[in-house]
């Protein structure tokens, strides 16, 4: 609460030196800070207000999805402060959004501005590339998961001597080394390599892609390899692909995930999505031409007759 007056009281403050008709435009994940922003710019209905879709909307993201009447509500203590348009990346997402309680009004497709290289890449020769004996594992920002991940990769590993190689790649913001020491384990080095490299330069060439709950694995459908998601205990499923897609191929534990690795490296059959990887990714997110075009999609929303949500 105190956190949430402290965001407050800097925005209000913020928004009293701002001009009628300036346009604020924000990345929105429906965080704390964003409900004291939103709050205030109700306050100031000249102001427009901007979300831009940050990446992924996972079905189970509850952080984005309110009871309808939260999103409908007119009255200033019932409802859930919102900018007065969200851009999305694609019509995926904007229909979720809609079928959430959000309307159609509120709604636009912005497009894929954050995956401008995957574009670039969309209509590249997939097999050009010959696959290494490797598999990326893609960790997040957060411990409590990145935990349950190694310990899988860890128990999965321990007694074995495989003849791939797992290259772990931490999140820029996320200390791996103090984690590792923290759960008392050695990554072996025979199995287990740790890079700093982008994913973009680890994941062309590899067999596979493990990941949990990001856009990271993105890098793995414009690639067309096998997408491998790790079913928590303790985390709610936030796969972006959950519910809408049959890409992902889940496992319950340290032995469903060495049998899927070892089952990929020795080319047996693994089951096949409806559509490839590529096929979804043109579906979920919307490439217009060139730059420009994105500010053109701002524009045209902006220019609307505003007051919709404030």
């Amino acid at each position: 609460l105190l956190v949430g007056l402290h965001y407050y009281i800097a925005f209000d403050r913020l928004l009293k030196n701002i001009t009628d008709g300036t346009k604020v435009i924000y990345f929105a994940e429906l965080h704390g800070w964003e409900n004291a922003l939103n709050m205030v710019l109700r306050e100031r209905q000249e102001i427009c207000s901007v979300g831009l879709q940050h990446t992924i909307v996972p079905l189970l993201y509850l952080t984005y999805f309110y009871d309808h009447r939260e999103l409908q509500e007119k009255d200033l203590l019932k409802s859930l402060p919102k900018p007065n348009f969200l851009g999305c990346v694609g019509p995926i997402t904007e229909k979720i959004f809609l079928e959430s309680g959000w309307s159609e009004e509120e709604l636009f497709i912005i497009g894929g501005f954050r995956f401008k290289s995957i574009a670039e890449r969309l209509n590249r020769d997939v097999f050009a590339q010959k696959k290494k004996n490797r598999i990326v594992v893609a960790l997040s920002i957060a411990d409590f998961e990145n935990e349950e991940v190694l310990r899988m990769l860890y128990d999965a590993f321990k007694d074995r001597k495989p003849k791939y190689k797992i290259i772990v790649k931490p999140h820029p913001c996320h200390n791996l080394y103090s984690l590792l020491e923290k759960m008392n384990i050695v990554l072996i080095s025979d199995i287990f390599e740790i890079s700093m490299k982008s994913l973009s330069d680890l994941v062309p060439g590899s067999s596979a892609m493990i990941v949990k709950e990001s856009s990271s694995m993105f890098e793995a459908l414009v690639e067309e390899i096998p997408v491998i998601v790790p079913q928590l205990y303790s985390i709610v499923d936030l796969c972006p692909l959950s519910g809408i897609s049959d890409i992902p191929i889940y496992v319950k534990n340290s032995e469903e995930l060495y049998q899927m690795i070892e089952d990929i490296f020795a080319n047996k059959s693994v089951r096949k999505p409806q559509e490839s990887g590529r096929e979804f990714l043109k579906r979920y997110l919307d490439f217009p031409e060139n730059t420009e075009q994105y500010i053109e999609n701002l524009k045209k929303v902006t220019a609307k007759e505003e007051g919709l949500a404030h």
